[in-house]
């Protein structure tokens, strides 16, 4: 570059003022013995300069700024959710131990008796919602025996160690309770909890096969085969032994769903070589079983749990609710729940236990309640209904007798004569000849999912998310895994 030269026609600068001198910045020279170069710079051009300089710095780095809050925003955002949420369960947990507080404090300052026990710790860990990149395993207990038990397989072998099995010649095992542990034959007594496996299908146990692996165990007098399975394929199990195969899909689906969080519920509070029974007492659980559309059931709600507020719901079932379901203070009142109460059903009118009819002599009856462990208990006079709930079940029984008069609820009387002979609590009694008539409606406890409700609600063209929304009014249906 040179000096500037000037430019011919009139000039657009105006004069310097008298006595201004020029600022010049100074260029050395580009050769060696070369003349140096001179520009000169007004002030006020020389601040301009620096200032778009440094605005266009500004815009640069907002730019750079922005871009990287967009390349990461969605998992900046996925954080800040996930941490929203850890810190309102906190919030959720320390509001309840406030409430709890506050009402231990009430009661004893009102003199209205002792304060209610704690929750447990356990039963707390039992609703929180848990989290897993997969499906969990689950320990179920299969059989209680003070005899012996045959486990078939082709494939059949006793775990001593890692990397240490003996097979069983035949692909048979008979084992029964021994002196220390459990008594093997052809093996020997072997240490409480020893596994044994097929690795060519699962085990047969008399006529049920029952994938994953079996423990067993000595439990007092009685051996206790436990199987220990994956939580997607046990449900499958349960479905198809809770639910008859005629049901349509949506009400399996929901059948599913219900079983599947009942089963997390119960893993997470369990104390002991199992988590749930394959009884009535938990969920009918049968193996291996499980057709088509039941397999497809459990597939399609993969993971989906019932959850309320960060926590699983108590989501427990019954065959048929009669019309109504129940509160589950009425059932368990020392029970832990959360997210099921009673709610009206009007789908299971045409089930095949909506009405029913059982009588009971007076003799039965004391004979009933005192193997129940009732104290005092006569020759039977007289029955009669004291209290009810909101669903018409029965709360307080007053049973007369020669010597006493017995109080207990609908669900004592039936866990005292049998869950099947009174078919639910909803019932009314009236003396018929020499016998007690009881005339009741619905099938089970009555909380919860009502299976031939949802049966009903299925072929009125609900999905299964309605069904569940229905029986479970205050959860949603949250996948985990």
């Amino acid at each position: 570059m040179t000096d500037p030269q000037p430019q011919p026609g009139p000039s657009r600068r105006s004069a310097p003022s008298p006595g201004a001198s020029p600022a010049f910045i100074i260029v050395p020279p580009v050769v060696v013995g070369g003349r140096e170069r001179r520009f000169a710079i007004r002030p006020a051009r020389l601040a301009l300069l620096l200032a778009s300089v440094f605005i266009a710095g500004l815009v640069a780095a907002g730019v750079v700024v922005a871009t990287a809050w967009v390349a990461s925003g969605q998992g900046g955002l996925r954080d800040r959710i996930e941490d929203l949420q850890a810190r309102t369960e906190a919030l959720q947990e320390q509001l309840e131990e406030l409430r709890a507080r506050a009402a231990t404090a009430t009661g004893s300052q009102a003199d209205v008796g002792p304060p209610a026990e704690p929750v447990k710790e356990a039963e707390k860990l039992a609703l929180r919602l848990p989290t897993a990149d997969a499906a969990p395993t689950i320990r179920v207990a299969i059989l209680r025996t003070g005899g012996s038990v045959e486990l078939r397989g082709e494939g059949l072998i006793i775990v001593t160690g890692k990397d240490k099995a003996i097979p069983m010649p035949g692909g048979l095992a008979v084992a029964r309770k021994g002196p220390g542990g459990v008594f093997v034959e052809g093996v020997g007594t072997l240490p409480d909890g020893t596994p044994i496996e097929n690795r060519l299908g699962p085990i047969e146990v008399g006529d049920k096969t029952f994938p994953g692996r079996l423990e067993l165990h000595r439990q007092g007098d009685e051996l206790l085969l436990v199987n220990e399975l994956d939580l997607e394929r046990y449900v499958q199990g349960v479905v198809a032994a809770e639910v008859p195969a005629g049901f349509g899909m949506e009400a399996k689906k929901a059948q599913v769903v219900a079983a599947r969080t009942y089963a997390l519920m119960q893993r997470a509070g369990a104390e002991g070589p199992f988590h749930v029974t394959a009884t009535v007492d938990d969920q009918v659980y049968g193996g291996s079983a499980g057709d088509g559309p039941t397999r497809a059931a459990v597939a399609t709600t993969h993971g989906e749990v019932l959850s309320q507020d960060g926590y699983l719901v108590s989501a427990y079932f019954s065959s048929t609710c009669g019309g109504r379901t129940e509160d589950p203070i009425h059932v368990w009142p020392d029970r832990l729940t959360r997210g099921v109460r009673s709610v009206t059903c009007g789908f299971c009118d045409d089930a095949p236990y909506a009405q029913w009819k059982h009588d009971l002599s007076p003799e039965r009856l004391a004979e009933a309640l005192r193997k129940g462990g009732y104290e005092g208990v006569g020759d039977v006079t007289g029955v009669h209904i004291k209290e009810r709930s909101a669903s018409d079940r029965v709360t307080v029984l007053a049973v007369q007798t020669t010597d006493a008069t017995v109080e207990l609820s609908g669900q004592d009387l039936r866990a005292a004569v049998g869950w099947t002979p009174l078919k639910s609590a909803a019932f009314d009694v009236d003396v018929r000849g020499d016998a007690f008539q009881f005339e009741g409606s619905g099938f089970g406890h009555g909380v919860g999912l009502c299976q031939y409700g949802a049966q009903g609600m299925d072929r009125a063209g609900h999905s299964y998310r309605e069904i569940l929304g229905r029986y479970y009014p205050d959860a949603k249906v949250t996948k985990i895994y």
